[in-house]
């Protein structure tokens, strides 16, 4: 049988009726054809309909403050209307789950969810605010994370995972870390990764206003991204200043595959590179091939390259329509032998969108291996 799905989006209004057909809140739809309108003032989303492959029903149903005047009393007074606080999900007319969110004021609390009537339990806990930016939360019997805002608290700056917010604070001050950008504010945070041994610490920096300027993980690596003069993201660089990927931005009236008019393809997008030693092969030494590929017209150049102990320019091998490469047994003898790691790069190319590429290469080099393959 064919796979299809159709989705629906009903909203709240007061003439809701698309093709005869209307639905209510009050009760599970069965036949959709057979429901009522419910009449309010709030253009607000009331459910989504999905058919899935097997013909069933799949529902989600949104509730707001206004369902529920006498718990979210507070939010209706600051106008926070358009939230929802609890979502029901129905498959072939079957309650399926259920999620709450409490709140404190104006700030959530607690997350409560329900499986098949097995009753609300509480599964996120928001713990605690500065400035109403969330600062602790945690799962329900599990580990406390930290966030530390900056910039202002504007922007999130580190993310400590397995510490609470008391422990965090007791190593930096919060409030000192506010008129601090790059370098500065690296250095300053960089005491929580000595201090908490136990932790995951992520630290960001940002360009106010543009994006994310550089990310550290956990282990220590740096990525840093790099936006043109539109604030759209062109570069993602390794710690040694590597592109490990590229953007491209592209715009256009009409598909030339037969796309709507108007439209234009899905924007062009690569995951990574993938790379196997063929050891038994007498005329390949590596083999791999783009992952994650998504978007543009499906009709695609790719250009392969490869660099030497992480030093110099690329070179390219090979220019193929495949999304894969073999790194021949020539090449590799007459070159690669004196050195000891090699990385890979892919360019890849639509053919149907003018200056449409994105770059990906390999986040960590390969050893270099001349014995196998000599035969």
């Amino acid at each position: 049988k064919e796979l299809s799905q159709t989705t629906y989006y009903r909203y709240y209004d007061n003439n809701l009726t698309k093709s005869g057909t209307s639905y209510s809140a009050g009760e599970v739809i069965a036949d959709p054809s057979q429901t009522t309108v419910v009449n309010t003032e709030n253009n607000l989303l009331k459910l989504t309909i999905t058919t899935n492959s097997e013909d069933d029903l799949e529902i989600t149903k949104y509730f707001y403050p206004e369902n529920f005047v006498s718990d979210y009393g507070t939010l209706e007074q600051a106008n926070m209307v358009n939230i929802p606080v609890q979502t029901e999900n129905f498959r072939a007319g079957n309650l399926i789950a259920t999620q709450k969110t409490l709140f404190s004021g104006t700030l959530p609390e607690t997350i409560r969810t329900e499986k098949a009537g097995s009753g609300l339990e509480d599964r996120l806990h928001f713990d605690r605010y500065v400035d109403d930016n969330l600062v602790e939360y945690h799962q329900d019997l599990g580990a406390y994370t930290t966030v530390i805002w900056g910039y202002g608290h504007r922007y999130p700056v580190a993310k400590i995972e397995n510490a609470t917010y008391n422990q965090v604070t007791g190593i930096i001050n919060y409030n000192s870390i506010q008129s601090l950008d790059g370098i500065a504010l690296e250095n300053a945070l960089q005491p929580l990764r000595s201090g908490l041994p136990n932790a995951l610490v992520t630290t960001y920096t940002y360009f106010p206003e543009i994006g994310m300027a550089t990310q550290t993980t956990p282990d220590g690596y740096t990525s840093s991204f790099v936006y043109d003069d539109f604030h759209r993201l062109l570069y993602v660089k390794d710690k040694d200043g590597n592109v490990i990927k590229e953007y491209g931005y592209n715009y256009r009236l009409n598909d030339t595959g037969g796309g709507s008019t108007g439209g234009g393809f899905d924007p062009l997008q690569v995951g990574g590179i993938t790379t196997q030693n063929l050891a038994d092969d007498p005329t390949s030494f590596y083999s791999g091939n783009v992952t994650g590929l998504s978007g543009g017209s499906g009709d695609f150049t790719y250009v392969w390259s490869y660099q030497l102990d992480n030093t110099g320019s690329f070179t390219n091998f090979d220019v193929t329509t495949s999304n894969s490469y073999q790194l021949p047994y020539d090449i590799h003898m007459s070159s690669l032998c004196d050195y000891t790691w090699i990385k890979f790069r892919c360019k890849v190319i639509d053919n149907q969108v003018s200056n449409s590429s994105v770059t990906v290469t390999m986040n960590s080099s390969v050893s270099i291996n001349c014995t196998g393959n000599q035969q």
